[in-house]
């Protein structure tokens, strides 16, 4: 069943940064075979032929996870960089007048909207990101995953928390990446 999911899969006109991508590329990366090959080229390729991601008014779909899955992975140092390169992306993301990061205020009538993207996306990818690097720059995924939703800050912290705990208990930091592929 997943062979023909992904073989169905690979025959759309991927472009690595367009809506609901990353979550493919998450799945074709988890599976065997030509799928995964696929995945690691489609994701090699754009970290290494993209456009700058400040010029692209979608970079907040980017696939930011699985090319953080990948870098733990296969340990490309441009997969890192792109990585970096998203994550200052995001982080420059306009905020609305109640803190809320907002992905297109370019687009007329919907430059108030919050887009799912956030909580589906970056929150996650900028976590990972912090995990990745253990760089504490990055460890402001906390208030900015969170900065939009309308919970008390008691349950925000405890579930931005739970959402920390399980990462960390559940993806490689690059160290242990390295040492695992020096064995």
């Amino acid at each position: 069943m997943i062979d023909r999911l992904s073989a169905a899969t690979m025959l759309c006109p991927l472009k690595v940064g367009g809506f609901g991508e990353s979550i493919v590329m998450h799945a074709l990366l988890g599976a065997d075979g030509d799928a995964r090959t696929y995945a690691v080229y489609l994701l090699r390729r754009w970290a290494k032929a993209g456009a700058p991601l400040s010029d692209d008014p979608l970079a907040h779909v980017a696939p930011g996870v699985p090319l953080l899955e990948l870098f733990v992975q296969i340990g490309e140092d441009r997969l890192l960089d792109r990585a970096l390169e998203l994550g200052s992306v995001l982080e420059a993301t306009v905020t609305g007048t109640h803190g809320a990061r907002l992905h297109r205020p370019d687009l007329r009538g919907w430059e108030h909207e919050v887009w799912v993207d956030w909580m589906h996306l970056d929150g996650p990818f900028l976590a990972q990101l912090a995990l990745v690097t253990g760089e504490e720059h990055w460890r402001t995924w906390r208030p900015v995953c969170c900065s939009h939703t309308r919970v008390s800050s008691r349950t925000t912290a405890t579930g931005c928390s739970r959402m920390a705990s399980t990462m960390r208990a559940t993806r490689p930091t690059v160290s242990s990446a390295a040492a695992a592929r020096a064995h």
